[in-house]
């Protein structure tokens, strides 16, 4: 009996291509600059932003934001209380604009917070000091007789501001005028401001202050109205009233 044969056949062209290459990689550069590395043993350490010496990563000219990584510029805003002017902008008849009453407070925070929340001009710090903001809401309705303004359209409010008659805090618009995303481009923002500095003049204050962002619209074309002078200033908002 004759029994079958396999004949192996050496065909390169049918053979597939080995599944790893068997080239030498090329070896690998160091790319991060030496200074960033380790010093060497007896070696001073580099400063990293202590004082005498500045951050290679931050700029000794610009606040950073309270992680320590988001640099952002604040300006803050002064208003001589003394000599604001008595007239008001002008709401529209449905509108209602009037001081916050005490049993409004998870409103009013309501309504500040998802203000901040849905604007992309704030997305990129406000998680960084939102649980702030929320505690300083909490504090002008423990202490203040008087503690924030708000609009109303019919019984639903649509703006809010969140204020503090202490003198010497950083800035006494705690939220600044904060109106809800359909409402807004209406001049709500302008009357609320306004307002909320008259309420401040009315407690005895002299002079107050407000913070905010040199990018947002409070900052380009609210806070500007109202004959106030402004500069730029280090603020880091998830420690103020620390």
């Amino acid at each position: 009996m004759i029994g079958k044969t396999r004949i192996f056949v050496n065909n390169p062209e049918s053979q597939s291509p080995p599944r790893f290459s068997l080239h030498r990689r090329r070896p690998w550069r160091l790319s991060t600059p030496r200074s960033t590395l380790s010093p060497e043993p007896g070696a001073a350490p580099e400063s990293r932003g202590t004082p005498g010496g500045a951050s290679p990563l931050i700029s000794p000219e610009r606040p950073v934001g309270s992680r320590g990584m988001k640099l952002v510029r604040w300006k803050r805003f002064t208003w001589d209380l003394e000599k604001l002017a008595s007239s008001e902008p002008v709401l529209a008849g449905r509108y209602q604009l009037r001081a916050a009453q005490p049993q409004e407070q998870k409103v009013v925070s309501e309504v500040i917070l998802s203000s901040y929340s849905s604007d992309p001009a704030w997305s990129d710090v406000f998680r960084d000091f939102r649980a702030t903001l929320g505690a300083q809401i909490e504090m002008a309705f423990d202490r203040e007789e008087t503690p924030g303004a708000v609009i109303c359209h019919g019984q639903r409010i649509i703006a809010a501001s969140a204020l503090t008659t202490l003198p010497d805090f950083e800035h006494h618009l705690l939220s600044g005028p904060c109106v809800v995303m359909e409402y807004r481009n209406r001049g709500l923002g302008t009357a609320l401001l306004a307002f909320s500095l008259r309420l401040l003049r009315q407690a005895g204050l002299s002079q107050a202050h407000g913070i905010a962002k040199h990018n947002v619209a409070a900052a380009k074309f609210i806070y500007p109205k109202l004959a106030s002078s402004h500069c730029d200033y280090e603020y880091e908002p998830a420690l103020a009233g620390a």
